[in-house]
């Protein structure tokens, strides 16, 4: 199994958060230039993580990433919840 690095985790946790996010958004909210930004979707589209969905309602062919299938595994295992929650049994409290 692939393991993410740390830019990609923060891509995926990024998605898996907002859902969808142009890669405008993410520069500004991971504060990364875009030409590493687009190497990075490029990586993760390569290992079918993200896909890039069209957004016609605005100018300059800007195409919106989201997770895939494939992505949404790696995104959830990444979160803290998640891991803490796999951790707790069904019938103990949590403590």
């Amino acid at each position: 199994m692939l393991t993410p690095r740390n830019n990609e985790q923060e891509v995926l946790l990024a998605l898996y958060r907002y859902t969808m996010l142009t890669v405008d958004q993410l520069c500004a909210l991971l504060h990364d230039q875009p030409d590493s930004m687009y190497q990075t979707f490029g990586k993760m589209r390569k290992r079918n993580w993200v896909q890039p969905m069209r957004l016609a309602f605005l100018r300059h062919n800007v195409k919106g990433w989201v997770l895939t299938k494939e992505g949404l595994p790696f995104a959830f295992g990444l979160t803290k919840g998640t891991r803490v929650g796999l951790l707790r049994q069904q019938g103990n409290p949590p403590g």
